[in-house]
């Protein structure tokens, strides 16, 4: 074994003790834990906003995808004094 053999052992060494240190016990759960949370929150947002865009028709059985929601949220005269 020469000099750089054993630096370069010295040094991964050092890397993989520094790596491992990441994953302890604490740290996974805390990981798991905000995952949950963050798909808690995450997932019910993303519906509501994909179903924003479906539209009912007029006898309010059947939807469709549209816009009409949004455009009659911005001409209704009354939603503005509302807020």
């Amino acid at each position: 074994m020469n000099t750089k053999t054993i630096t370069a052992n010295a040094d991964r060494s050092a890397f993989s003790n520094r790596f491992r240190g990441l994953f302890t016990q604490e740290n996974i759960v805390t990981l798991i834990v905000s995952a949950i949370v963050a798909a808690a929150v995450i997932v019910p947002l993303c519906v509501l906003f994909v179903s924003s865009f479906l539209v009912l028709d007029d006898l309010g059985f059947d939807t469709e995808w549209g816009l009409e929601n949004y455009r009659l949220l911005y001409t209704d005269q009354l939603f503005p004094k509302r807020l």
